[in-house]
């Protein structure tokens, strides 16, 4: 949870400076963080296929999140989905070969739309 919050609060802070490829950076963060916990804490998951869960990245973290389930509804996976997406969308050779280039805009608008998946997902919890 510490960590967690620490990178929730650095996503706030990118997100002021419109930061546009932290402000994805961070939010990517955020998400992994939350699924490191859910699936390692929450549903005691250690190892995704034959490496530690602690060692894992994003895309596989979600693809298990979504294997074991945890999201309460598709419109929450569909969110993180799209964080995954513009994630691995900023690499630089991705970047390179967009038509349409990354804006402070559109990363505040992906930050938005994870924040309120957030609010759906926390529901699902008494």
């Amino acid at each position: 949870l510490p960590a967690c919050q620490a990178l929730y609060y650095e996503l706030q802070r990118v997100d002021l400076l419109a930061l546009p490829f932290a402000t994805v950076w961070a939010t990517g963060d955020v998400l992994e963080s939350i699924l490191l916990g859910v699936l390692y804490h929450g549903r005691g998951v250690t190892t995704i296929g034959t490496t530690d869960i602690r060692q894992v990245e994003l895309g596989p973290l979600l693809k298990e999140a979504k294997d074991v389930p945890v999201f309460p509804s598709k419109s929450v996976v569909s969110a993180c989905d799209l964080v995954h997406i513009f994630r691995n969308r900023i690499h630089p050779g991705n970047e390179m070969r967009q038509k349409y280039k990354l804006t402070a805009r559109a990363a505040r608008t992906l930050k938005i739309l994870f924040e309120h998946s957030l609010l759906e997902w926390r529901k699902a919890f008494p």
